[in-house]
């Protein structure tokens, strides 16, 4: 296995003035308006002459917009270049969906109240960012300052890219460095692990292990909601409202966001090799709606399901532990999750009867176990399977029978 390059991302709030965040909002407002003429253009020439406009095309009309327009020609090109590049992206997304068969809708237009995002490419051959002890500072032609103080050590030299974003809570700075990964060493692992991702249990592994499911405490977002509901369309008050729910809803981000890192941090320290689902986040958590001709069914209970499994993260998750294996050359392997809820980790019989709610009984061999716990077993064989050949799933057998070794204080 060899060595490769991924990305990693630090993201830091940042300090701004007052002046600094009305001169933010106004090249917001700016990209915004920009977006939306990109976007319009290409609308128009696809319906009017059937001609497609690349990214490239309107990378040139800008180098002419700008030479005409002072407001444009005071920013950093990146600036402007972002919104045409989104317009790029979305439109990207929207012909990728077409030909896998979705029905997606057209990219729409972006109000500048929606508009909340500068991405700045080709960061690494400026030098936007300079750091100063455990202080740090981003300058952009054209932007305000942003002052930062990371709370862990950034990498040496310029980032690939800048992503700078008004949230809820402040103004936040995404700073991505290409990170060189160490190597895998291709030896059978000494402790491998598989990994069941749940809604009553967020985290299942081959060894017995389990992490409790994410609750979200709902009762103030409803009390900020109600808050919202009653006030009148339009007035500041509701505007104050929209947006200490908005901060509410932000903090809840925030801190599952946090938990999640110290899951995959102390699953990296302990184990040094993953296989986890490869799931289909997206077609788990579609709407069972369907349509007025063809109505779906049990539309309620489906629904509250999708939110518990979006409450969980997965793909957070997944994500996360995948280039923090990378970053500390431990392998990881996706397998495809199919029947490994309902086949039994001692025989291998596949009956879905043997699963009952939480619990598994194998009615073949009558192996017992926590139904997730056999389910994370199953995942570890077709992960060792498909890394190693059939040679490597041997340890799996034993895997949910050895003592579980505590991962710490984590309770994600």
């Amino acid at each position: 296995m060899g060595k490769h390059t991924t990305a990693r991302t630090y993201q830091v709030k940042a300090q701004l003035t007052r002046e600094g965040h009305r001169r933010l909002d106004a090249v917001l407002r700016m990209s915004a308006r920009l977006y939306n003429a990109a976007l319009q253009e290409r609308r128009d020439a696809y319906r009017m002459a059937g001609v497609s406009i690349s990214k490239y095309d309107q990378t040139k009309q800008f180098t002419l917009v700008r030479g005409d327009d002072p407001a444009w020609a005071a920013l950093d090109v990146q600036v402007g270049r972002s919104a045409l590049f989104r317009v790029d992206r979305a439109y990207q997304a929207f012909f990728r969906r077409i030909k896998a068969g979705d029905k997606p809708g057209f990219p729409r237009f972006r109000s500048s109240r929606r508009y909340r995002s500068i991405e700045l490419t080709d960061a690494g051959s400026r030098s936007w960012l300079t750091v100063n002890g455990d202080r740090a500072q981003i300058r952009v032609k054209g932007l305000p300052t942003l002052r930062l103080r990371p709370h862990r050590p950034l990498p040496a030299g310029q980032p690939q890219a800048v992503r700078i974003t008004r949230k809820a809570r402040g103004v936040y700075v995404d700073l991505v460095y290409g990170h060189d990964d160490p190597p895998t060493s291709g030896a059978l692992p000494a402790n491998p692990i598989g990994i069941d991702m749940g809604v009553a249990k967020r985290v299942s592994l081959s060894d017995g292990q389990t992490v409790a499911g994410v609750e979200i405490d709902r009762r103030r977002l409803r009390r900020l909601q109600r808050r919202v509901s009653r006030a009148k369309r339009g007035s500041n008050g509701r505007g104050r409202k929209v947006a200490a729910l908005a901060r509410e809803w932000q903090r809840v981000a925030d801190a599952e966001r946090g938990k999640a890192h110290q899951l995959t941090a102390a699953l990296v320290q302990q184990y040094d090799f993953f296989a986890v689902e490869d799931l289909q986040i997206p077609n788990m958590t579609r709407s069972a709606a369907g349509t007025p001709e063809e109505p779906g069914q049990n539309v309620a209970a489906k629904s509250g399901l999708n939110r518990s499994i979006l409450a969980q993260s997965w793909g957070r998750v997944l994500s996360q532990l995948e280039y923090k294996a990378a970053s500390a050359g431990v392998p990881l392997v996706r397998v495809n999750p199919a029947y490994t809820s309902q086949g039994c980790a001692a025989c291998g019989v596949v009956d879905g009867e043997s699963r009952d709610g939480q619990s598994f009984r194998c009615g073949h061999c009558g192996y017992a176990a926590d139904a997730d716990v056999n389910a994370a077993i199953n995942i570890l064989r077709r992960g060792l399977d498909a890394a190693f050949g059939p040679a490597g799933s041997m340890p799996a057998r034993a895997a949910g029978c050895q003592q579980p070794r505590p991962l710490g204080p984590v309770r994600a």
